[in-house]
Order: C-alpha cells, then sequence, then structure tokens
C-alpha cells in the first residue's frame, strides 16, 4: 500500500510540475526505486512509509511556514523533488542518487528540511492535530557534566580554593567548540588527534580526593531540555518503544535521549529552523503589501508562483554582480566575513559557481596556495591546470580522466560528490562506494587520524594504476 501510494504521489508530481519523461529521468525514477527496494527488503519495512510520512510533513507544515528548497545528499534524489520533499532538480546539477542512499549503506536515510524558527511551536501543533499527542513527542536533550564544571562542582564540594579550582578547569582544553574529556586529557585521543594534557592527573591529586570525584561526576546529566530539531513520530504511541516526561516549560518530550530513542527504533523527523525562511517569508509578505506580486490563495502557492527555484531567474546578470559587490545583505551561508571574500575573490556567475564556492571557501590548505585563490586562478585561465598536469607528468589519457570530474569546476575539487567520484574511478584508486563515503566524512569532519590513513590508501591504491 505505502508503495502504490508513493508511486501515485510521483505520477502526481511529474503531472504538476509538467515534467517530460525521457530515457533519462526513467532511468534514474528506476534506479531510485530499485534502492529503495533492496534496502526495504535489508530493513524489513517499507522505505516508501519513510518518504510518504515525509512529504505530509512538508505539506501540513506548509499551513504554518516557507518550507526550505532542501539541502544535504536528499537534493540528489530524485523522487525527493518529484512528490515536493526539496525543490532543487537534481537532474539540473548532477547531482547523485547514491550519496543519499545506496546498497552498501542499508538505513533510513537522513532529510533536511528548514522551516521558519518563529513557526516552530505552530508546526508541532499541527502534526499533533494530525497524528495524535501519543504520537508526537519532541526529543529530551540532557546537558552532562563537562570535565570542566566536574573540576568546579568537585572543588566546591570537597571545600577547595575556587579560585585554585578556576585555575585547573582552565588547563583542559577545547577545539572546534568540544572541551576535552577527563580520558582525552589523560591519554589523548589520536583518532581525532587531540595530545595528552601534560601534568594533568598530577596537577588533580595534588587536592587529594579531587582526581577520583572528577572521574565520577563527569558526564552525569544535571538537566533535561528540548532538543533543537528532533521529533519521533511513532506508529503506535510512544509507550512500545518510549517513555514520557516534560521539559521545564511542560512540553512532552521522551524520557530517553536521542541515542536511547533511535536504539529502541523510534523514527526521528527533524525540524530544523534557518533565518533564511523567515526572511523569505518576510520578503514575500512586503512584495504583497507593496501590490509587487498577487496572493495565490495560501503561502506555498504564492512562493511557488514567485520564489520556487524552479521559476527564479537565475540569467540575470545584475543579480550575480550585486552578489560579488556584497550589496545583497544576509546572501545566505555567504554573510560571513570569510563567505564576504570568497565571494569577492570568485565572483560566481551561475548557481553551480556559487555551489562551488560555498564548498571551497571552508576548505584550507596546509601550506602555499589555498583552494579558492587556486580555484580564481583556473578559472580566470583554465590552461594553467592544463599547464600543472602536464609539468606533473600526466598523459593524455590521465588527464582527460581528471577532466570527466573536474573541468566544469574549473580543475578543483567542488563538493564531496566529486572528491568521490575520483576516489571511486577504476582508473585512479578504485575506492568501493562505502570506502568513499568514509574518505568523505573523515575530510568532512577533519577526522585527523583518519585523515593520516586515508592518505596511505590513496596513494597505495593509487600507485597501482598511475603512479603520476
Amino acid at each position: 500500500e505505502q508503495d502504490r501510494y508513493l508511486m501515485y504521489q510521483i505520477e502526481q508530481g511529474i503531472i504538476n510540475k509538467n515534467i517530460s519523461i525521457g530515457k533519462v529521468e526513467l532511468e534514474r525514477i528506476n534506479y531510485e526505486l530499485d534502492i529503495l527496494k533492496y534496502i526495504s527488503e535489508r530493513l524489513g519495512q517499507s522505505l516508501s512509509a519513510y518518504f510518504n510520512l515525509t512529504v505530509n510533513i512538508v505539506n501540513l507544515s506548509w499551513k504554518a511556514s516557507l518550507s526550505g528548497c532542501g539541502r544535504g545528499s536528499a537534493c540528489g534524489e530524485y523522487i525527493n523533488y518529484l512528490i515536493g520533499i526539496t525543490q532543487v532538480n537534481p537532474l539540473d546539477y548532477d547531482l547523485p542518487a547514491w550519496r543519499f542512499l545506496n546498497k552498501e549503506r542499508a538505513e533510513l536515510p537522513d532529510i533536511d528540511v528548514d522551516f521558519q524558527p518563529e513557526k516552530t511551536a505552530e508546526i508541532i501543533k499541527i502534526l499533533r492535530e494530525e497524528y495524535g499527542n501519543d504520537h508526537v513527542l519532541n526529543c529530551a536533550t540532557f546537558k552532562t557534566e563537562s570535565l570542566k564544571s566536574a573540576i568546579l562542582s568537585c572543588g566546591r564540594g570537597l571545600g577547595y580554593n575556587n579560585d585554585d579550582m578556576q585555575a585547573l578547569a582552565a588547563i583542559v582544553p577545547a577545539h572546534r567548540g568540544h572541551t576535552y574529556t577527563f580520558n582525552e586529557c589523560l591519554n589523548g585521543d589520536e583518532e581525532k588527534g587531540f595530545e595528552p594534557v601534560k601534568d594533568f592527573e598530577s596537577k588533580l591529586k595534588a587536592y587529594p580526593g579531587l582526581f577520583e570525584a572528577v572521574q565520577k561526576i563527569e558526564g552525569l546529566p544535571t538537566n533535561a531540555s528540548i532538543h533543537a530539531s528532533a521529533l519521533y513520530i511513532f506508529n503506535d504511541g510512544y509507550l512500545p518503544q518510549n517513555s514520557l516526561m516534560r521539559a521545564p516549560n511542560r512540553t512532552p518530550i521522551t524520557a530517553f535521549s536521542m541515542h536511547d530513542s533511535d536504539d529502541m527504533g523510534a523514527l526521528k523527523m527533524d525540524i530544523l529552523r534557518t533565518d533564511a525562511q523567515s526572511k523569505m517569508a518576510k520578503c514575500l509578505e512586503l512584495l504583497l503589501k507593496d501590490k509587487q506580486i498577487e496572493w495565490q490563495g495560501s503561502l506555498r502557492a504564492t512562493y511557488e508562483k514567485y520564489l520556487h527555484p524552479d521559476v527564479i531567474n537565475f540569467d540575470n546578470p545584475e543579480m550575480w554582480k550585486q552578489m560579488a559587490d556584497g550589496s545583497i545583505p544576509n546572501l545566505f551561508q555567504m554573510d560571513s566575513p570569510v563567505g564576504a571574500v570568497a565571494m569577492k575573490k570568485a565572483r560566481p556567475e551561475n548557481v553551480r559557481q556559487l555551489a562551488e564556492v560555498n564548498s571551497i571557501m571552508r576548505l584550507q590548505s596546509e601550506t602555499g596556495e589555498q583552494p579558492i585563490d587556486r580555484y580564481v586562478r583556473f578559472r580566470n585561465d583554465i590552461n594553467q591546470w592544463y599547464l600543472e598536469m602536464v609539468d606533473a607528468g600526466l598523459t593524455q589519457h590521465e588527464i582527460n580522466i581528471l577532466e570527466k570530474y573536474l573541468s566544469k569546476s574549473n580543475g578543483v575539487s567542488g563538493s564531496q560528490e566529486v572528491l568521490m567520484q575520483i576516489l571511486m574511478d577504476p582508473e585512479i584508486c578504485g575506492f568501493t562506494l562505502g570506502e568513499a563515503n568514509n574518505a568523505r566524512r573523515a575530510i568532512s569532519k577533519k577526522i585527523a587520524a583518519k585523515i593520516i590513513q586515508l592518505k596511505k590508501d590513496f596513494y597505495t591504491k593509487g600507485e597501482e594504476t598511475s603512479k603520476k
């Protein structure tokens, strides 16, 4: 029944979007349906139900909030676009479906959809009315005693001077928002690239009982609150899979953490929020007020007539000039100092180039020329890329292989998907899809030890096909 309903939604999407289904579109749909069937069989449940539920949540949410066009790997799924979960046609931008679902990773997918932050409570109210109060719970998140706070708490309990304890807590390092744990300070973490903290043990043991007490209370939950985006939806109410408690503001939430709730088999949906959705909603409101556009009977219909990616004119050179000049305030994901500099340097002229800049500006080279500068240099003179390959000793055949993946992005790997395709090419490294995905994850999460191993694997496998 779920499969038939999904097929019905696909057919309706094709009709509503007035899409002409040719060989490419049909092959893509059949490929994705084959993956859905395979994973459904492996999981022992219909994956179609997940898509049907997600699109229904999107449809219901439009009653209260503008819904984002989608981001992440879900945008590579053509079916998501056809049924209205995402709004970007992946075929227009060569987005691969295997980044979202593939046979090497038989698990429930993860779809991120953005809504207006100020509409969150209203969206959840609508979902509770649709599915029932016992079928929808916010996810609990538990604040735990960090190592720094454990030192202060134990010091206070043992009667030690607060200034001394503050000095001890200050020796605990933090890296990219992560505060080192007790074990990381004591022993380091090779995978994360963390070194042990010098004299950590001796400094704590200088205060009798502190070393032992800190170990006992670090990581203990201290209070519960509501997770920023996670929401659980239950088929038969929460009781078979979870337990209920209330947040300080009386909102019903799971009594289990996200990890434990997932282990119990509950389905988690992320009700994400970005200010961009609020700004677009305000834009529509002001355009309507000034009679620049006409109300189409609903927020969704008005948005789809004037702001949907399928109807926006992306070929307006003045728009791209204003972006590069920095005269468009709040340009999504480009309104940071790094983004502003990257836009000024690269001056993208279409959506593909904008996406490349958004990706490349986040990369850093250990030494020498930075990736964004390299991208700009090659875009200004693509012959420099070819000269670099010739200087490296590549044959014409090898140059042709790299052209397949890098010519569209001016010789620089402009996305995680391109990186994976290069690694998987049998004439370069021959990584499996699983190996390439692990490589992508190691790089994106900056896991130092895994990146070191990745370099070894890259050259070991690469030398079997081409030392250059």
